[in-house]
């Protein structure tokens, strides 16, 4: 990720854009689990929780929803950790 930024910001886009393919994973689930749900709901509300485990996955502490919202479903929060660390990005 840090070599694909790189070497974009390089303007070397020959270099950059296999990397960036690689990146294609994660950007598909993104898309399943993000927008999907912004989509689905019509409110970025349904999606915090998604973006709080993907903050989990990446190492930091996202710390509780804030009613009215949900936390995920704990076997979805856990499937979602391992699907975003099976991308590579972390």
């Amino acid at each position: 990720m840090k070599e694909y930024a790189s070497l974009a910001r390089e303007g070397k886009w020959e270099q950059a854009y296999p990397l960036w393919e690689e990146l294609r994973p994660a950007w598909e689930l993104y898309e399943e689990e993000f927008l999907n749900s912004i989509a689905r709901t019509g409110t970025y509300a349904s999606a915090v929780g998604t973006m709080k485990a993907w903050s989990e996955a990446l190492g930091f502490n996202a710390g509780p929803m804030m009613p009215p919202v949900r936390d995920l479903e704990p076997a979805h929060k856990e499937r979602l950790i391992e699907q975003i660390r099976a991308t590579g990005v972390v």
